[in-house]
């Protein structure tokens, strides 16, 4: 499961330098006329996360101020959502990180449905590079193609 914090930032501070936006893992969620809002994806196991929850905030503000400098260390708001606390959305096997990435493009998801009025498209229907933005980008082109036909 992957998990997000999202950092909110007041403009003013201009915490972001542009490198910001080539550093993988982080990009603007949302800009405003008077803050900015950052965001990433953890890359901590559910059992990691769980061992260091009481200093999870910490930890992400040490490594905003040593990607991004000190003006990283005052956000307006932190929100950390851990997805594998969720009941409704993971199970225990979630907890678990896969030792490899997983397969998608399951063959009944790659069909037209409903005599072509009904497509799946999403990156999990791709393929390839499934669960990633080329795999969205794929399954985009293969729906585009079958209903331009």
């Amino acid at each position: 499961m992957n998990n997000i914090a999202t950092l909110h930032f007041p403009v003013r501070s201009n915490p972001i330098p542009d490198q910001a936006a080539i550093h993988p893992g982080y990009r603007y969620d949302m800009t405003l006329p008077d803050s900015a809002a950052l965001f990433g994806f953890f890359g901590l196991s559910a059992f990691t996360r769980e061992h260091y929850r009481d200093n999870l905030e910490a930890l992400i503000m040490q490594q905003m101020e040593r990607l991004f400098g000190v003006a990283m260390k005052n956000p307006l708001h932190v929100l950390i959502q851990d997805w594998s606390l969720e009941p409704f959305t993971a199970t225990e096997q979630d907890r678990t990180l896969p030792t490899e990435h997983p397969r998608y493009g399951h063959p009944w998801l790659l069909l037209d449905h409903w005599q072509d009025k009904f497509y799946f498209c999403g990156t999990e229907t791709a393929e390839a590079a499934g669960g990633y933005l080329e795999g969205a980008l794929e399954a985009s082109d293969r729906v585009f193609t079958a209903l331009t036909l």
